[in-house]
């Protein structure tokens, strides 16, 4: 009777014991799905998390597949792997192999005992009702039935058009295949496939392309088990050479050199501002100029001129790749010298500029005059106008700045008037510098003599942005010959 009541006393203590530690917070049963849950990728797997409770001796844990694990771990009943643990003894981390398939025993927490088992390629255990038991009691602590299916390629995405056509881009949409499975995203190739752009959307927008170009855009959908057929679609993009180019020569007063003024106009089809390449092509070179460009207006300072009688102008588009579409193409004749500026008379703080018209026809002559290289003088500078028009005429510059270089533009004009943004008869055109006369002192006993530039030129490339002398628009100065930096603004 003693005995019976000893085996008794320690059942209820151990049971107090095992059903305290489940209060106090295990065990769990765990599902961890692959994102897509029933659809499947090739090489998603499954894994359960089980933890049991157990105070002392061996603790077991038994998963087991019923149907489908098809194999046991030894001591273990059928379609189960079982895993061991003692009780207080550090963690034993040898997973229990069964098939394919793995179980292992991940961390112990008090009396709380985690184990992971791993499912891969799942589908080929579609319809198993997975279980977890605490070995020791027979407690089941959850179960799961696997109820799976592997995805496939998606279909073809269908109704391609483009919504916004442009010079250089354009934007495209589609509709998703109506069967088979979804696509997890969009593979769009451009021409022969090697541009390409991946995007989650049903549209996109296609960039860096050639203006006036055929293209053929292709779509491919796509989810983990692989692409679909491609959809295609051919479209052009817009020209995008300007839609006029006004070419202007201008000529210096030796003539050895002239400049080039180039203005043109955008396109409305452009839904971005462009970027122009300019090929100017002589008997002897052809010079490009790609900076400077996305403005509408190009002014080439210091073109040798000595053998150059006509010219070819070219602009053309290009995109980010530097590939260039259709130029417009303008023909250019250098003219025959019409204004000259002679040597100025300086004065003190004036000067005179003799301006002779060498056709012989009758117009003022507007000087406008700027201390500062980087102002342009038809904007900001002062305007000076021959008392009289003719053939051969002066222009008086009063109250100057003694001893002050000033840089100048000389032009004809029919209007009575020294305003240097009015009218002025194009092509006739000449730059010039001079410096006026320094104030005396009394260590110098003659001022210093002031003179025309006539230094020639010395060679480089500098790009210079400045406004227009003549007009309002923002123009792209490049300098071929450096010293006509100084002799023109």
């Amino acid at each position: 009777m003693m005995e019976n009541t000893r085996l008794l006393l320690l059942a209820f203590v151990f049971l107090s014991f095992h059903v305290g530690i489940e209060a106090a917070g295990c065990p769990s049963f765990n599902i961890n799905y692959p994102p897509m849950r029933t659809l499947l990728c090739p090489g998603d797997i499954i894994t359960y998390t089980c933890v049991i409770s157990s105070g002392f001796g061996i603790i077991t844990t038994q998963w087991t597949g019923s149907p489908g694990f098809q194999c046991s771990t030894p001591g273990a009943p059928n379609n189960t792997i079982q895993l061991s643990q003692a009780a207080g003894s550090s963690l034993n981390t040898v997973p229990g192999l069964c098939g394919n398939l793995s179980a292992v025993m991940t961390s112990i927490s008090g009396t709380c005992y985690t184990s992971v088992l791993t499912i891969p390629t799942p589908q080929y255990f579609n319809g198993t009702n997975v279980t977890c038991r605490d070995g020791l009691f027979g407690t089941l602590i959850g179960n799961d039935t696997l109820n799976i299916r592997l995805a496939s390629s998606p279909g073809a995405p269908s109704g391609l058009q483009t919504t916004s056509l442009c010079t250089n881009s354009l934007t495209i949409q589609w509709t998703p295949a109506s069967s088979g499975f979804n696509a997890s995203s969009y593979n769009i190739s451009v021409g022969n496939g090697t541009s390409t752009l991946v995007t989650t959307s049903t549209n996109a927008t296609i960039g860096d392309l050639i203006d006036g170009t055929n293209y053929t855009v292709s779509v491919a959908a796509i989810n983990c088990a692989g692409s679909s057929n491609s959809s295609s679609v051919s479209v052009q993009t817009f020209p995008c050479a300007p839609v006029s180019v006004s070419v202007t020569t201008v000529l210096y007063q030796n003539n050895s050199v002239h400049d080039v003024e180039l203005f043109w106009t955008h396109r409305q089809q452009s839904c971005s501002v462009p970027q122009y390449t300019v090929n100017v092509t002589s008997a002897t070179s052809t010079d490009t100029y790609n900076n400077c460009t996305s403005s509408s207006c190009l002014y080439i300072v210091g073109m040798s001129g000595a053998d150059v009688s006509s010219y070819t102008v070219s602009v053309a588009c290009r995109n980010t790749q530097n590939q260039i579409g259709q130029p417009y193409v303008a023909m250019q004749s250098v003219p025959t010298p019409v204004l000259q500026v002679g040597q100025s008379n300086v004065s003190g703080n004036t000067a005179t500029i003799p301006c002779t018209f060498l056709d012989g026809s009758s117009h003022y002559c507007m000087v406008c005059c700027s201390t500062d290289p980087s102002v342009p003088v038809g904007l900001a500078g002062s305007g000076y106008l021959s008392s009289t028009n003719g053939s051969n005429v002066s222009v008086s510059l009063q109250n100057l700045t003694r001893g002050q270089m000033y840089y100048c533009k000389a032009a004809a004009t029919n209007t009575n008037s020294n305003n240097c943004t009015g009218p002025v008869v194009e092509g006739v055109k000449v730059f010039f510098r001079f410096m006026t006369t320094p104030v005396p002192t009394t260590t110098s006993s003659s001022p210093t003599s002031p003179s025309m530039s006539t230094t020639p030129p010395s060679q480089g490339t500098l790009y210079y942005p400045l406004l227009d002398s003549f007009g309002t628009r923002k123009c792209c100065i490049v300098v071929l010959q450096l010293q006509r930096l100084a002799d023109k603004v």
